[in-house]
C-alpha cells in the first residue's frame, strides 16, 4: 500500500510549509502515518524556522503518482501549482485560504473561517473534532508562520486568530520578539 502524502504547492512560503507539518502531526495523532513533500524549495524564512524548531524540510518532488494514490493538498488548489500528474491522484483533503478550482474529489466539505494562516484553519478543524495538543516545536513553527504573514503581528487579527496565537504563545519557552526579528531579517 502506498503512503498518503501531504503536499505544498509551487512558491509555498512558511505558512504553507507549516500547514504541511500541522496536517502531518494531526494525521499521525489519528494513527495514520503520512509522508510530506513540496513542489518547491523552501525559502530562507522557512529554512530558518524549520531548523530552529527541529523539523526536517519536506522532500521536493516533481511527480506524485509514482509515490501515492492520494494526497492532502495545502495552500493553492490550482492544478498548475502542483505536479504535472496531479490529475492521477485522488484528493484525500485540501486545506486552503485561497480559491478551489479544477480538482477531482469524491465529496467536498467547505468550512469557512476568517483565519490569517492556512495552518490555523487545519488546527481549528481537527481541534474541534478531536482534542489535539500542539508540541512546543510545532507551536513555534505556527507562530513563525503568523509572524511572516502579519509582519510580526502588525495590523488587526480577528478573534479566532487572536485566540489561536494566545494558545500558541502558551506553548513556547523562548523570546518571541527576538526570534521574530531574526526571522524577518531572512
Amino acid at each position: 500500500m502506498k503512503p498518503t502524502y501531504v503536499i505544498s504547492p509551487k512558491n509555498a512560503g512558511l505558512d504553507l510549509f507549516a500547514g504541511v507539518m500541522t496536517a502531518k502531526a494531526l494525521y499521525e495523532n489519528f494513527g495514520h502515518p503520512y509522508e510530506v513533500a513540496s513542489v518547491t524549495e523552501a525559502d530562507a524564512q522557512t529554512q530558518f524556522a524549520f531548523e530552529r524548531f527541529g523539523f526536517e524540510l519536506p522532500q521536493v518532488i516533481e511527480t506524485l503518482a509514482d509515490k501515492t494514490d492520494n494526497a492532502t493538498y495545502i495552500g493553492s488548489l490550482n492544478p498548475e501549482d502542483y505536479t504535472n500528474d496531479m490529475d492521477q491522484i485522488q484528493m484525500f483533503a485540501a486545506f486552503s485560504n485561497q480559491t478551489i478550482s479544477g480538482l477531482i474529489a469524491p465529496a467536498v466539505h467547505v468550512n469557512v473561517h476568517p483565519y490569517k494562516t492556512t495552518s490555523a484553519v487545519i488546527f481549528d478543524l481537527y481541534h474541534n473534532f478531536r482534542h489535539f495538543e500542539v508540541s512546543s516545536q510545532l507551536a513555534g513553527l505556527l507562530l513563525a508562520a503568523y509572524i511572516v504573514e502579519t509582519n510580526n503581528f502588525e495590523g488587526e487579527l480577528g478573534f479566532e486568530d487572536q485566540s489561536f496565537v494566545t494558545y500558541l504563545k502558551s506553548k513556547i519557552d523562548f523570546d518571541l520578539d527576538k526570534f521574530a526579528k531574526k526571522l524577518l531579517s531572512k
